[in-house]
């Protein structure tokens, strides 16, 4: 496969933070304090000055308009693509390589849920920002309406707006997705929401991800996630776990 020699996957954070995996490049997202210099999402052509409504798609904007790498990945400060914490997937991996000479996408495993991925949406947010959206659809990408319509009424998601692919897929979801969220953001008003619901267009574009790959028929390879307050929290649990039983056995050997 040619042009996949320069690899970088960004994690997206707004803080400091101590566990940086190797192969994995922080992205500073949003105003605050970039006390230890990491890479900003404010230089070069940006929309930076809107991450508190589009989360971490300022970033994934940054990296489609800036990044000249053949292969780009998205993750979070607290959340890699990987197994354990062995397996997390960085620059460096030559799993990257391998998976994407069969797939075109690395994606997060499938959040399926009982409810429909419209009443899931509608239950925690605003419906009538996926039914704008399915105006827009119907008036700029009529083609996509059908499998939008699917997936609104489906029961499964890639979550997290996470995956690895190929620079020249990320430039085409990026121009449509981000030509569906700039007419959305001039169709709704947000300003009496509170901090969390304004997250919208990071929320949808959630949705909107899973309508792209199933539009395109793209190849995905689903990967799990490490979450690193989760695993660790459990890691610490099962050290706990093992020195109790030491302890037990000690005590009992000496009875």
């Amino acid at each position: 496969m040619k042009n996949m020699n320069k690899i970088d996957i960004y994690m997206i954070t707004h803080k400091s933070v101590d566990y940086i995996p190797n192969g994995i490049t922080p992205l500073f997202v949003g105003d605050g304090t970039n006390e230890d210099s990491y890479i900003r999402d404010n230089i070069g052509d940006n929309i930076s000055n809107k991450n508190k409504n589009y989360c971490e798609l300022t970033a994934l904007y940054w990296m489609w308009k800036n990044s000249n790498a053949d292969i780009l990945g998205l993750c979070h400060y607290r959340r890699f693509f990987g197994k354990n914490e062995k397996d997390i997937l960085g620059s460096h991996s030559e799993k990257i390589i391998k998976l994407l000479k069969k797939n075109d996408m690395i994606v997060s495993t499938k959040w399926i849920t009982l409810k429909t991925v419209y009443d899931i949406y509608k239950r925690d947010h605003y419906a009538s920002d996926l039914d704008e959206i399915e105006n827009i659809i119907k008036e700029k990408y009529a083609d996509y309406l059908d499998v939008y319509k699917h997936v609104m009424n489906g029961h499964y998601t890639y979550q997290c707006n996470m995956f690895i692919c190929k620079k020249d897929i990320l430039d085409s979801y990026c121009e449509w997705l981000f030509s569906i969220l700039f007419e959305l953001e001039n169709r709704i008003d947000i300003n009496n929401r509170n901090d969390y619901q304004k997250r919208v267009y990071g929320f949808i574009s959630e949705r909107l991800l899973t309508v792209w790959i199933l539009k395109n028929k793209l190849n995905v390879h689903e990967y799990p996630l490490y979450l690193t307050e989760i695993n660790r929290y459990y890691n610490i649990k099962k050290i706990i776990k093992k020195e109790i039983i030491k302890f037990v056995l000690l005590v009992g050997g000496q009875k």
